[in-house]
């Protein structure tokens, strides 16, 4: 008798209230700044709260990086990991629904989905995360010839691949050349010039802006012929 008033309890309350598994709170860094100094500080934590019943059976949680699993854990069990995710999460730190990612690089950019079911439920939410390695070094520098006067901004090993342009307020007309590459580290070296042979460019005031699309890291570097690095060529 008394299974038969638990099954009809489940069947009213669930016929009456619904499901109570939510998702309570989820984050997702859309941005981390990798510290080249200090690897062991780049970790990051992704956050997926709940809420559910205990009537409600079978509860487990996933996490999917760009739709691949890599990682499982329920309740009664240790969390699972998959494929590359096994060097980069924290298995002993990531439970109840925080996912603690270590050794980060690059390579975790991506979208990161949580979802957390029941055997009566499912919720799921998701989010994108940018990796950004800063650059080793942002310069902005004039040479002096006697045929030309060249501003030269550069950056070395930054991701992702930036946006950088180099502005003038002057009358002078400059032609503009610009280089890219990225390395096999999958690092990118970019640089960008303006020239002209008139020497009234020196007068000009010139500035670079650096910036990664659809995030805050935005950096801007104005020449000052005193403080600035010029070279003279003969």
């Amino acid at each position: 008798m008394s299974k038969f008033v638990s099954t009809l309890f489940c069947f009213y309350f669930f016929h009456s209230f619904g499901f109570s598994l939510k998702m309570t709170n989820f984050h997702v860094p859309s941005t981390v700044i990798i510290d080249k100094n200090n690897p062991e500080v780049n970790n990051v934590n992704l956050t997926c709260n709940y809420h559910y019943i205990r009537i409600e059976r079978g509860f487990n949680l996933k996490w999917y990086f760009n739709q691949d699993l890599i990682y499982v854990w329920s309740p009664k069990s240790s969390p699972r990991l998959f494929g590359r995710f096994a060097n980069h999460i924290d298995a002993e730190n990531s439970v109840n629904g925080t996912l603690v990612l270590h050794n980060v690089t690059q390579n975790l950019t991506g979208t990161y989905q949580c979802i957390a079911m029941t055997y009566e439920a499912l919720v799921k939410k998701h989010s994108h995360l940018q990796v950004i390695i800063p650059e080793d070094y942002f310069l902005l520098e004039r040479i002096i010839s006697p045929r030309f006067v060249e501003y030269r901004c550069a950056v070395n090993n930054i991701f992702p691949n930036p946006y950088m342009k180099i502005s003038w307020n002057s009358s002078v007309l400059f032609s503009v050349t610009r280089y890219g590459l990225q390395g096999e580290n999958g690092l990118y070296d970019i640089s960008e010039s303006i020239y002209t042979s008139n020497h009234k460019a020196m007068e000009a005031n010139v500035s670079c802006e650096l910036k990664i699309t659809n995030t805050d890291y935005r950096k801007v570097l104005v020449f000052d012929p005193e403080e600035s690095n010029t070279i003279e060529m003969s």
